[in-house]
């Protein structure tokens, strides 16, 4: 990964996040650096201040499009001006995956460059469903079989057996298992490199506390297929 960011404090951090993820991360303090790294070396992604000393960060988004080489490269805008970045480019094609604002949130950082990987030619995503209802694992494989690979485990001892022998792109977690909650997976899921992400899709809804440790939360009674298959889809990376 390149970051691109002409605060050293916040490269810092950044390289840390990013590197606790399992990724390798060089950093460049300006634009005219960032292009020349660019030239030199191909990256999978890129995190983008938009408040860069001798260039403005849109116009550098626009300039790497325009060129052969940097056109499809993933873009995450980091800054504190994202949301204006964002309005900015609105309407132009320009494709960003994610505008994430400071202080910086680490999970939405992560699975930005989560997506980025994703996009790699041949990378076919890897799901973990751990349900012990097999007619409700049956409809969620049958809705997503033909973008991701799903993995089953019916308790939470299943669970824990595959996740020492696979890496997973996403977590899908039912709370109430024969032996325990899908919860008590957080601390494997969490501990990954890089972190897998997680969506509770269970028949009871979860608490804030709850909430905010996952990335997504769904109600199977209130969830059509449709809305089902657009959050995996985000969550792994893959566009609508």
């Amino acid at each position: 990964m390149l970051i691109c960011e002409d605060d050293e404090d916040i490269a810092a951090l950044l390289r840390m996040m990013l590197e606790q993820a399992g990724m390798e991360a060089d950093i460049a303090v300006n634009a005219m650096q960032a292009r020349k790294m660019l030239a030199g070396r191909a990256y999978a992604a890129m995190t983008l201040d938009l408040g860069l000393p001798d260039q403005s960060g849109i116009s550098l988004i626009r300039e790497l499009r325009s060129v052969a080489s940097t056109a499809n490269l993933p873009i995450i805008v980091v800054s504190a001006n994202a949301e204006n970045g964002r309005r900015e480019l609105n309407g132009e094609a320009f494709s960003v995956i994610d505008w994430i604002g400071k202080p910086i949130d680490r999970n939405r950082l992560v699975i930005a460059m989560k997506q980025a990987v994703a996009r790699a030619p041949g990378h076919r995503p890897r799901v973990l469903h751990v349900e012990d209802d097999q007619d409700i694992f049956q409809v969620v494989n049958a809705i997503v079989g033909q973008l991701a690979d799903v993995d089953h485990a019916s308790c939470l001892s299943q669970a824990r057996q595959l996740l020492k022998n696979t890496r997973y792109d996403l977590a899908i977690l039912d709370l109430g298992l024969p032996d325990g909650s899908g919860m008590e997976l957080l601390p494997e899921l969490n501990s990954a490199s890089p972190p897998v992400p997680v969506m509770v899709f269970s028949a009871d809804e979860m608490g804030n506390d709850g909430s905010r440790q996952v990335s997504a939360s769904l109600v199977k009674s209130r969830t059509d297929n449709m809305q089902l298959l657009a959050t995996i889809r985000r969550l792994v990376g893959i566009e609508s």
